[in-house]
This record gives C-alpha cells, sequence and structure tokens, in this order.
C-alpha cells in the first residue's frame, strides 16, 4: 500500500483548518501525525489525516462530554459487502437449481 502524502496546506484544506490551525496542532500534539521531511517542512499521510478525523465523530455534543465513541466503523466497506452478499446469493440460487435439476 502506498502512502499518499500532502502538504499541511492540503492536510488542513482537506480538514477544512487553517494552515495556523493545523500548525497549532502539531506543535501541541492534537492533531494528526506528521511527517518531517525537512527542518521546517511536514507532510500529512493522507489515511493518518482521515483516521485521526474519524476518531473525532460524535453523535452528539452529550456523546463528546461523556467521551462516548460511535460504534466502529464495518471492518469493509459497504460496496464489498454488497458484493459478497451478491455472491452468497448466487450460490445459493446455483445450489437450489443443482438440487431442483437432480430430483428430476
Amino acid at each position: 500500500m502506498t502512502s499518499q502524502l500532502m502538504t499541511r496546506q492540503a492536510a488542513a484544506k482537506h480538514l477544512g483548518l487553517s494552515d495556523k490551525s493545523l500548525e497549532r496542532a502539531a506543535a501541541d500534539g492534537s492533531g494528526p501525525p506528521f511527517i518531517r521531511i525537512g527542518a521546517r517542512r511536514v507532510a500529512y499521510d493522507l489515511a493518518d489525516v482521515e483516521a485521526w478525523a474519524a476518531g473525532r465523530k460524535f453523535r452528539s455534543l452529550a456523546h463528546e462530554a461523556a467521551g462516548k465513541k460511535p460504534a466502529p466503523e464495518p471492518a469493509v466497506s459497504a460496496a464489498t459487502l454488497k458484493r459478497l452478499e451478491d455472491a452468497i446469493a448466487r450460490n445459493i440460487a446455483a445450489r437450489e437449481a443443482a438440487e431442483k435439476a437432480r430430483r428430476h
């Protein structure tokens, strides 16, 4: 799996933050992980930025105050799940057709 690196400006834009807000978050450790690529430059891996944002989702202000997180996302995407369900349905239909043909 290859990383998609972004500048601080691109990461901030992706998150809907100002460059300075993301810079402050990097300084105090509250932001997404970054990669030091030079004395004055950092980069952000898109996967890290999205994982950080996903970890900040709450269902309500009350859930946030209580420190409750929403249920974790499923391990497979909806598209993958749909493909699996379709494959299972095709398999069942094929077995039923084979059983019906065998009886006749």
